[in-house]
């Protein structure tokens, strides 16, 4: 048997923020919105990460996607620290390490055609630009070529979602961080683009971090989950004994909410 390689090594990883209070707003509270964190991601995986609002589980994402250094700690993507990378290896790991944030309209760039969006990130990651490799992304996401021609405002919410979805896979990364990736979409549009994300998955491979406070979600693409309280891990495991012998009260508490949401559990 062959063993899987760790992709992503995130060790004791905390992330602080100062935050002012009183009357006079002179008062300093530090805020500890991850709290050393270790965890290891193989290569191929989908990992879950789990948390209510303010759990610290997207705070987390940006400091794994190279946008929020850590305060302390480190995070190893092939064994190089994404904070002290530079040159060639940081724009490696920039090509290499794609994010699909929560609200798709809020992460494309509204002056921009979605082809001009797609051609500026292939460009920098020193791909092909031409009018076949943009249709092929249209067509991967399940989307009409002529959208390539529209603005953000002129998509529909899933719309937009596919187009961020296509711009994060168009660089043919290894690491893809889903933070929320379905949240802020209609209930019939979430199922489609949880479909459209485990086709990718497996289709290229790819390792996946997907962040979300729905436990249902996760369920749906991950095998391992780890759930976060107050930016400190909870409890760890397989998805199936998280939500069938979770441990944890509140690890409990998310998946009642879980069973509420489908009618196993009257409110």
């Amino acid at each position: 048997m062959i063993k899987s390689k760790s992709l992503l090594k995130v060790q004791n990883v905390t992330i602080l923020f100062r935050k002012n209070i009183g009357v006079l707003k002179k008062e300093d509270m530090i805020i500890r919105a991850v709290d050393g964190i270790s965890f290891d991601v193989e290569e191929g995986e989908i990992l879950g990460i789990a948390g209510e609002s303010g759990s610290g589980k997207s705070t987390l994402a940006k400091s794994i996607a190279g946008l929020l250094k850590p305060t302390s700690g480190i995070i190893l993507f092939e064994g190089e620290n994404i904070y002290e990378i530079k040159g060639e290896k940081y724009r490696y790991f920039r090509k290499n390490v794609q994010m699909v944030f929560q609200n798709p309209f809020g992460s494309l760039n509204p002056s921009m055609k979605i082809r001009d969006t797609l051609k500026d990130v292939l460009k920098a990651a020193k791909k092909e630009t031409n009018e076949d490799v943009l249709r092929s992304l249209m067509e991967f996401v399940n989307l009409n070529y002529e959208i390539l021609d529209k603005y953000p405002s002129e998509l529909s919410g899933g719309q937009a979602q596919r187009v961020a979805i296509a711009r994060a896979i168009a660089t043919q990364p290894k690491l893809l961080i889903l933070d929320e990736p379905t949240s802020a979409l209609d209930v019939s549009v979430q199922a489609q683009i949880l479909t459209l994300l485990k086709k990718i998955q497996t289709e290229k491979g790819l390792t996946y971090i997907l962040i979300s406070h729905d436990i249902g979600v996760i369920r749906y693409l991950c095998k391992r989950v780890i759930v976060m309280k107050a930016g400190k891990i909870v409890e760890q495991g397989d998805i199936e004994d998280i939500i069938y012998r979770p441990k944890e009260e509140y690890t409990k508490r998310l998946v009642e909410s879980l069973l509420r949401l489908y009618g196993y559990i009257e409110n």
